[in-house]
């Protein structure tokens, strides 16, 4: 254990325990005065040779005893030369040493791995590890602190068995999708609770945003006992984030720095030079227009002397990224103090995106008398960042990025000689002189689109704290706080006339002011949320030990957005062919729009927690929730909690010197999800028309009228979740720690129910119906693996969640189909029975080789030899959309996490491996590129694969070149689907800590060097960027499509750690 991590463990200690600690200091000098004869002196150290502070050295089955000090010395008398002294404290191995002969004693402190008196952070509170009857799971700060990571969220990813991380994007400072034992939802959200600091949201930003090195602690609150004290906004897991606090003793001074390089983790293998052109030529003699371009011809006689360019690394870059962060802890007995600040530039890998973040935090805690405490923190944040939008097709000025990049002719590159953008419509299709060699006019240059559009984002986040805690009496801890979270947000959007444009003229020399767009929107919104709570603990007849908990927690949050439609300033002039706009910079605005939104939220809690002699532990808890975002009669919802646990190690049958400890666990609760949408999703909205005719004859007008869109449901409340759990906790040897959990988790859901349509407005309205259920299996294995000058811990975790859906409103079968991207529909769909997310397509089963196949076997409308052949699902002699049948789901079946930490002397190695057995993935976007045709570039085992004759039918799932058909053979079918395994080297580190002697001598106390890399490699079967991509978002019940997303990077970086 590093020194940061022994000081977490003194910082979790309870007052009590330090005031113990300081009067055996006290009384370790009384004894020395009294008599030096038979003392004993000596330094503890941990196992990388820090001081270690605090430890309880004491002569065994006496009273006698002391701590070390600050530099780890102890002094201690001893009876006589048979004395034992024992070395004890907590999360260590208590060691007992026979003086002899000695007078000095030096020890090494080893880890203790069961940790059983570890604290746990809980709701509101903290207990040991011992006396936790719930599914919590912890990671430490350090942990995550030097990952190569743009946000915390990513840094997570496989800690953790039971939450599942989706990158949906690889877009600057995007943040991944999470889910704590899967989706319960199906309009709602599934993102966790976040509490940071004790503040509650939903936010991923605000969690994201969170600079990983102010990180102390964080934890994963997985089953409805340990999370229903947070009530209706619980359902779906709580994420707890304790951040570092300030310390007693001298300034503790903290500089990091990493510096690295970004790239794309991998690249689509597409058809270079030579293949393309035989591909289009091959396309062209088979559909009889070889001879319409003779310019096609001369491509192919002169092809080495053409460029063989893979847009792909025109479109990426090796992109520059770094971060620096300092910090300063420190403090007195009376106050204790903490300062951060922090920066980080993360350059996308896509040209002209990024991300800028700037992190402050400070704060300090006081004791005012020795009953009250007073604390104030702040922590602000902004971000700058610059998007790119890679998803959609590849004929679209701004979107399509990855389409076009894949699709683009290889014989070609970005830029004229002049500057200008090579554009096939105005340089390789006929026009301006240019010869027409038959290629696509309306497929766009990729880095004319990326280069020639500004997406630029600013927001500004800050939470504020301030808190007063007072002891009255032994045992009673009352807290108020009050806490204030501004958010502000600010975008620009703009496009230049350089675009393509639907003419085909725009270009740098030949600018098309019609493709000029461009708006402008912000948002203030603040939270104000107070918490208040009172905890008494206090012990009956030594061996029953309670603690109960009272609170009330209050909250307003208010928003208010507006958008303004065009952007018309003096940097980004716009131009319109309209008659009123007479000046390029004073256009005027056409359109506009704004919000507002304001909930109130208020709720009164409790929980009592008990234990016999950390033998049986029970915990309840109860709560009763009230907000202004459900219907009048369904504003206040109760939830509740209780769980039991028997610690069958503290039976004295139960002892033995292979299982060191065992605990089974048994928790029941019920929890709430109120991420419905809006704030008033209980109210309908009003509609308009400006078409609304008074009066008739010359006294009749046109007026614009206003009118229910639907109907309201006062009796909307919030989306329950009930959830039983079973584990159970073993520690094997003392060293080997295992934990397994049970658990069935049934949600109840807010989705449409449909009603008589009594007024022609409106055949629907939002209702609690229909249920959703995951239960499964989660496991997770720590040890250290070998001890000693070389050190190696693991931790293996894996996790099995089958998600249902067991019912639906109104006695519906399904919901809606849904599409998969923009081209195919009924594709994704949701039927009771069965999991979010099946996916429904036509099965490849061959080609058409001969004449024969083609008139016994069903044709999917007009087909031809080369063309595909589909399974004739059922069995009605023709190929159609009833023949859609269920071919993957984008769940997985099994997903885990492998963690290693490897020391020797100075140096450490860590690593993490994740990855998911089960699952497939739709390559929507491949649907542009997979037209074997005779003008765009193809996937290459589409190309490559092709069928060319009834000897050479290719690998059964690829069309000919140049087919008259090509509708029947790109529609959503199992070509397109693929299996989204994988196994992913997710973060590699290594690094050397410079002997503490060598770092004095250059004026540190610490000096640290470190190489990371994240996302080093990924083994799978995908030939596109990501499985883990998806067209609609975190989306629970369509997901699963790749449509173009953002590519995840690979990133390689040098750190630097200093200690003054």
């Amino acid at each position: 254990m590093n020194l940061n991590a022994y000081k977490n463990i003194m910082n979790k200690l309870t007052f009590t325990s330090k005031i113990f600690i300081l009067l055996l200091s006290l009384l370790s000098y009384v004894t020395m005065a009294e008599a030096q004869e038979g003392a004993i002196r000596g330094t503890v150290k941990d196992a990388l040779g820090e001081p270690m502070i605090g430890v309880t050295v004491q002569v065994e089955n006496t009273s006698v005893g002391t701590v070390t000090d600050s530099d780890g010395n102890y002094t201690l008398k001893i009876p006589n030369s048979d004395a034992k002294i024992v070395f004890s404290f907590v999360g260590y191995d208590t060691q007992t040493i026979s003086v002899g002969n000695r007078t000095r004693i030096d020890v090494t402190m080893t880890e203790n791995v069961t940790l059983m008196e570890e604290l746990i952070v809980i709701g509101y509170g903290a207990v040991t590890k011992r006396s936790l009857s719930t599914a919590v799971a912890t990671v430490e700060g350090d942990k995550v602190a030097d990952l190569p990571t743009g946000n915390l969220a990513q840094s997570l990813v496989g800690m953790s068995s039971g939450v599942t991380f989706q990158q949906i994007s690889g877009q600057p400072g995007e943040s991944p999708a999470i889910r704590i034992r899967g989706n319960g939802s199906i309009n709602s959200g599934n993102d966790p609770l976040y509490v940071i600091d004790g503040y509650p949201t939903t936010s991923s930003s605000d969690f994201a945003n969170i600079n990983p090195q102010d990180v102390e602690s964080i934890q994963i609150l997985k089953d409805a006992a340990s999370s229903a004290i947070y009530g209706s906004r619980a359902g779906n897991g709580v994420i707890i984030v304790t951040t570092k606090k300030g310390k007693e003793g001298k300034p503790d001074i903290r500089f990091n720095a990493q510096v690295g390089i970004s790239q794309p983790s991998t690249y689509v293998d597409v058809l270079g030079r030579d293949d393309y052109l035989e591909m289009v030529i091959e396309a062209r003699t088979n559909n009889g227009t070889i001879n319409n371009f003779p310019a096609l011809q001369d491509l192919w006689n002169k092809r080495s002397t053409l460029p063989d360019n893979n847009w792909q690394k025109d479109i990426f870059r090796n992109a520059l990224n770094y971060r620096t962060s300092v910090s300063v802890t420190g403090g007195t007995e009376k106050v204790k103090y903490n300062f951060s600040a922090s920066y980080l530039n993360e350059d996308g890998i896509l040209l002209n995106s990024y991300n800028k973040r700037i992190n402050l935090k400070g704060g300090f805690e006081a004791l005012l008398t020795d009953k009250i405490k007073l604390g104030v923190s702040f922590s602000p944040t902004y971000n700058h960042n610059r998007a790119q939008n890679p998803s959609g097709g590849n004929t679209e000025d701004v979107t399509g990025i990855v389409a076009e990049a894949l699709t683009y002719p290889p014989i070609f590159t970005p830029y004229l000689e002049n500057g200008d953008y090579f554009q096939v419509a105005q340089h390789a299709g006929g026009k301006n002189g240019y010869p027409n060699y038959g290629f696509n006019t309306q497929i766009r240059n990729p880095v004319a689109n990326l280069m020639e559009n500004f997406d630029n984002r600013w927001s500004f986040r800050s939470l504020n704290n301030a808190f007063l805690e007072f002891r009255p009496i032994k045992g009673l801890i009352i807290r108020s706080s009050v806490d204030l979270m501004i958010n502000s947000f600010k975008r620009d959007y703009y496009q230049t006339a350089y675009l393509l444009g639907n003419s085909y003229t725009g270009n740098k020399s030949t600018p098309n002011f019609n493709t000029i767009d461009g708006y402008r929107s912000s948002m203030l919104a603040y939270d104000l949320y107070s918490s208040t709570t009172a905890t008494y603990s206090w012990i009956m007849n030594e061996n029953h030990n309670f603690t109960a908990l009272l609170g009330y927690d209050a909250e307003y949050f208010n928003t208010f957005d507006v958008q303004q439609d065009d952007r018309t300033d003096s940097d980004y002039p716009i131009a319109y062919s309209q008659t009123n706009i007479t000046n390029v910079n004073g256009a005027n605005l056409w359109n506009g729009s704004s919000n507002v939104g304001e909930y109130a939220f208020d709720a009164v809690f409790g929980r009592l927690n008990y234990d016999y002699n950390q033998k049986y532990v029970a915990s309840a808890s109860l709560r009763r929730d009230r907000s202004s975002k459900f219907g009048p009669g369904k504003r206040a919802g109760i939830f509740y909690s209780g769980s039991v646990a028997w610690n069958i190690s503290e039976e004295e049958w139960g002892k033995n010197d292979w299982l060191t400890s065992s605990k089974i666990r048994l928790s029941y609760g019920l929890t709430g999800n109120d991420q419905i949408g809006n704030y008033y999703a209980w109210m309908a909205s009003l509609g308009s028309s400006d078409q609304v005719v008074f009066g008739s004859n010359e006294n009749m007008v046109t007026r614009t009228a206003y009118y229910p869109n639907g109907y309201s449901n006062p009796y909307l409340g919030w989306e329950t979740n009930s959830q039983w759990d079973m584990g159970v906790d073993l520690g094997f040897f003392n060293r080997l720690g295992l934990t397994v959990d049970l658990y069935r988790r049934v949600s109840e859901v807010v989705m449409s129910m449909s009603i008589p349509n009594f007024n022609g407005i409106a055949s629907s309205i939002m209702a609690n119906s229909g249920e959703i259920e995951n239960k499964g299996i989660e496991a997770q294995l720590t040890a250290p693996i070998l001890t000693g000058d070389f050190k190696w811990t693991a931790t293996l975790n894996g996790s099995k969640n089958v998600n249902k859906i067991l019912s639906l409103a109104n006695g519906q079968s399904q919901l809606s189909n849904q599409r998969a991207g923009t081209k195919w529909s009924n594709v994704i769909r949701n039927y009771v029975g069965q999991p979010m997310g099946d996916m429904y397509m036509l099965k490849v089963i061959g080609t058409f080789n001969n004449a024969d196949d083609l008139k016994n076997k069903p044709n999917f409308g007009t087909q031809a030899i080369g063309d595909l052949m589909y399974e004739d699902y059922n069995k009605d002699g023709k190929i159609d959309t009833n023949d859609f049948q269920l071919m993957g789901n984008y769940q997985p079946d099994f997903t885990f996490g492998w963690t290693n930490t490897f020391a020797y002397k100075n140096i450490d190695l860590n690593f993490t491996i994740d990855g998911q057995v089960g699952g497939e993935i739709i390559f929507a976007a491949a649907r542009a590129f997979t037209l074997n045709r005779y003008d765009d570039n193809v996937l290459a085992e589409s190309g490559l694969g092709r069928w060319k004759s009834e000897s050479d039918p290719g690998n059964g799932t690829s069309h000919k070149a140049g087919t008259n058909n090509l509708g029947s053979n790109i529609n959503a079918s199992s070509r397109y689907l693929y299996s989204s395994d994988y196994l992913r080297l997710r973060n590699l580190g290594i690094g050397y800590l410079f002997p503490k002697q060598i770092s004095k001598m250059l004026g540190f106390e610490m000096l640290r060097f470190s190489l990371n890399a994240q996302n080093l490699y990924t083994f799978d079967k995908y030939p596109g960027y990501s499985v883990e991509s998806n067209y609609s978002g975190n989306s629970a019940t369509n997901n699963g499509v790749d449509f173009g997303s953002y590519p995840l990077s690979r990133v390689v970086t040098l750190g630097l750690n200093i200690g003054f």
